[in-house]
């Protein structure tokens, strides 16, 4: 009301949670990658999927 913060949290659950279920889909994706007739490419998609949920981990703890 008087435009003061009492409290605040940094912590952003649903990004916490989407960015841990995307780096254990990257992990498994990179486990696949092994076994693709296109390593390369696979291994492209793989990394692309870690380093988002890495981003997405990084907003959920207040980072970006």
């Amino acid at each position: 009301m008087n435009g003061q913060v009492v409290s605040s949290s940094s912590l952003g659950y649903v990004a916490l949670l989407g960015g841990g279920i995307a780096l254990l889909a990257g992990v498994v994706a990179l486990l696949g990658a092994s076994k693709a007739t296109d390593k390369k490419k696979a291994m492209a998609v793989a990394g692309a999927v870690l380093l988002l949920g890495a981003l997405q981990l990084a907003r959920g703890f207040g980072l970006f």
